[in-house]
């Protein structure tokens, strides 16, 4: 029978929280696993900004040191392009240098005494000087040639052949220089012209070779004696004519050995520049294609 104090029971059912009391979940929370919902929920990965260098892989450089960075640039090939015409400018500049050191070998070749006052020097020495200038400055136009194909190809083998054919030809000039600086100045040079001066000197009056050849460089060098004018009367003999200039108006006071010693370094320094500046040029050369390899793209 209906009793209106009595309170229904699906009401507590309703009422309870965890559903209904007898209920196999709510008897059982306690001993059920706990799942990490967010240890389950896989995220995507959020995609990387790419900077301009990684991706593209044409710009991608071989530096050998980090101070080169500052110095090679990595987007583009302008500093290549710098230091490629740079040395064809410079070897268009040794081929005309090493043309003018081979036509001035060439000359001694043609004409011996060309070198006026060479007949005092033994013509032989002349000659093996001129084959060594000839042959130097052979390669080194073939070489020059053979350089600005080179880096115009991009070749890196022939640029690698032309850097140690170019070290090569950079030392021969050096000896070169050296062996001109002392062969061809100072006392050593001055010595051998006295002894030689002073034995045509003594002969002057007897044979007419020595006399022939001590007025030639009297007349070429404007000189008189081997150390002065003094000389002829310390041998008993006149001044000669060959001894003054303008008739007998002014008498060349300084002695021909000096004058001679004079004569050779100046030409043997128009050849020694030549070949140092050639050697300059090699060394430029040689530096600017190590860089070319150290920003070149591989």
């Amino acid at each position: 029978m209906y009793s209106p104090t009595t309170t229904p029971q699906h009401s507590t059912i309703l009422s309870s929280p965890e559903g209904y009391p007898n209920h196999p979940q709510s008897s059982s929370s306690s001993t059920l696993p706990k799942i990490d919902i967010a240890a389950t929920t896989s995220i995507p990965p959020q995609p990387q900004p790419q900077s301009p260098q990684s991706s593209n892989p044409n710009a991608q450089r071989v530096y050998v040191w980090d101070c080169y960075r500052s110095f090679c640039v990595s987007d583009n090939r302008l500093m290549n392009r710098i230091i490629t015409w740079a040395i064809i400018f410079f070897n268009v500049l040794l081929f005309m240098m090493s043309g003018t050191i081979l036509g001035i070998g060439i000359w001694l070749i043609a004409d011996p005494k060309s070198y006026e006052p060479s007949r005092f020097l033994d013509t032989y020495n002349v000659i093996w000087a001129a084959y060594i200038m000839i042959i130097i400055s052979s390669f080194t136009l073939a070489l020059s040639i053979f350089g600005i194909l080179a880096v115009r190809w991009e070749n890196i083998y022939m640029i690698i052949l032309y850097l140690i054919f170019l070290l090569i030809c950079f030392g021969m000039q050096v000896a070169i220089v050296t062996l001109a600086i002392m062969r061809g100045y100072g006392t050593r040079l001055y010595i051998f012209a006295y002894k030689e001066l002073l034995r045509e000197l003594q002969q002057y009056n007897y044979q007419a070779d020595s006399r022939a050849f001590i007025d030639f460089f009297q007349i070429k060098l404007r000189c008189c004696g081997v150390e002065s004018f003094n000389d002829y009367p310390r041998y008993g003999m006149a001044i000669p004519i060959s001894c003054y200039m303008a008739g007998k108006t002014y008498l060349n006071e300084q002695g021909c050995a000096l004058a001679l010693r004079r004569h050779y370094e100046l030409r043997t320094a128009v050849v020694g520049f030549l070949c140092f500046f050639n050697g300059w040029i090699h060394l430029i050369i040689a530096i600017l294609i190590f860089f070319l390899l150290f920003c070149r793209k591989y």
